[in-house]
C-alpha cells in the first residue's frame, strides 16, 4: 500500500503508519501526524495498487502513554472523532463513523467490499491540533 495525507508535521509522514511499529521510539514517530498549522479535519489515504477485499480495519492511535500525563481525563492527542471510507468502483463509500473514541486500539469489522483504497478522515481529537495515527491495517473478511 501507499500512504498519503492532506498534511504532515515534521517527522510524522503518512508512510509511518505502514512501518510496523505502533509507537514512538526515541525520536522516531513511527506514524502520521498532521501539520497543526492546518485545521482538522485531516485525511490519510491508503492506496492498495490493485482492488482487494477489505472487511476489517485496525487502528493504533496515539494515546500519549507517558506516565506523567495519567491525570488527564482523556489524552489531548487521542483521536476522538473519525470516519473511514473505501474506494469501490471509483466512488467513496462509508465504512465507519466513530464520534466518541476513547481507545488506543480500534478494530472495525464490516461486510467485505472490493476496494482500491481506504481513507480516514480525522474530525477531532481530545484537544490537540494534530491528527495522530501510529498504524492502520486492512484485512479481508473471514469468508474470503
Amino acid at each position: 500500500a501507499k500512504a498519503t495525507a492532506t498534511s504532515c508535521a515534521d517527522g510524522g509522514s503518512a508512510e509511518g503508519v505502514l512501518d510496523g511499529v505502533a509507537r514512538p521510539v526515541d525520536t522516531c514517530v513511527h506514524g502520521w501526524v498532521s501539520d497543526p498549522a492546518f485545521p482538522l479535519p485531516q485525511t490519510l489515504t491508503l492506496a492498495f495498487g490493485k482492488p482487494v477485499s477489505v472487511g476489517e480495519v485496525r487502528f493504533a492511535f496515539d494515546s500519549n502513554l507517558t506516565p506523567l500525563r495519567i491525570k488527564e481525563r482523556m489524552p489531548p492527542v487521542l483521536v476522538k472523532s473519525y470516519a473511514v471510507e473505501g474506494l469501490a468502483d471509483g466512488r467513496w463509500i462509508s465504512l465507519v463513523d466513530e464520534r466518541e473514541n476513547f481507545l488506543r486500539h480500534r478494530v472495525h469489522r464490516f461486510p467485505a467490499h472490493v476496494l482500491s483504497a481506504i481513507r480516514v478522515r480525522v474530525d477531532a481529537t481530545w484537544g490537540d491540533r494534530s491528527a495522530r495515527i501510529f498504524e492502520i491495517r486492512a484485512y479481508g473478511s473471514d469468508a474470503d
